[in-house]
């Protein structure tokens, strides 16, 4: 197992490990800043956590690029319950992203939506493509 491998086991910290491992290097753990060492633990043991938060700010930065024209009327889209029909129109957001943010429009009424505006509206209207 790789020294980065052993840390994100649970329990095993980054001082007991590498001391073990710079034991048998010309490197003592020691001469890295504590604050340097803290880090090095951090970005092991929270990598996947940290990926993850990063596709999702991919895709807030991607749902906000998807203009939502003023002309759409909600209603009239179908599969939007009554409730996010009336949270939209009260709201009126500018793009997906915007709408995520609203409390009670769900992720299956934002896709709903999405489709909606890749399937009826085209370059040729205010609303970019979505693609």
């Amino acid at each position: 197992s790789s020294l980065a491998e052993l840390i994100r086991r649970p329990g095993q910290g980054i001082q007991v490990l590498s001391e073990q491992a710079f034991s048998m290097s010309k490197v003592a753990w020691e001469e890295f800043p504590e604050d340097v060492r803290e880090q090095v633990e951090i970005q092991i043991k929270y990598e996947g956590y940290l990926k993850r938060q990063e596709q999702e700010l991919r895709q807030m930065r991607e749902m906000d690029r998807i203009q939502i024209p003023d002309e759409l009327d909600m209603k009239n889209i179908p599969g939007l319950s009554r409730e996010v029909q009336e949270l939209l129109i009260k709201h009126q957001p500018a793009n997906l992203g915007q709408a995520s943010r609203i409390s009670g429009v769900t992720p299956a009424a934002l896709t709903v939506i999405r489709v909606y505006l890749k399937t009826h509206f085209t370059r040729n209207s205010s609303l970019q493509r979505v693609s």
